[in-house]
């Protein structure tokens, strides 16, 4: 398994991701790959919102929130949102 992508419905119309890539395959897109594939599978379910959160200083997964169309929204104990 090279990682895992997740989601828990927050309300209705927003869920939030969960993610992560095994060290070994990092760098191949893949979280982005998936990450998308699970939004627009969700858009499908009336989801119009996907939330995520990373450590400040994990830029790898910041990264990957920002190709897939999740902003930042707020800041919280070394955690974005």
């Amino acid at each position: 398994m090279a990682g895992s992508v997740d989601y828990t419905l927050t309300n209705s119309d927003t869920a939030e991701c969960g993610r992560f890539v095994r060290k070994q395959f990092l760098g191949r897109n893949l979280a982005t790959i998936a990450v998308v594939k699970m939004k627009n599978e969700l858009l499908e379910k009336n989801v119009r919102y996907l939330t995520a959160s990373a450590k400040r200083q994990n830029i790898r997964s910041i990264r990957v929130a920002e190709k897939c169309g999740i902003t930042l929204a707020r800041e919280a104990e070394e955690r974005l949102f």
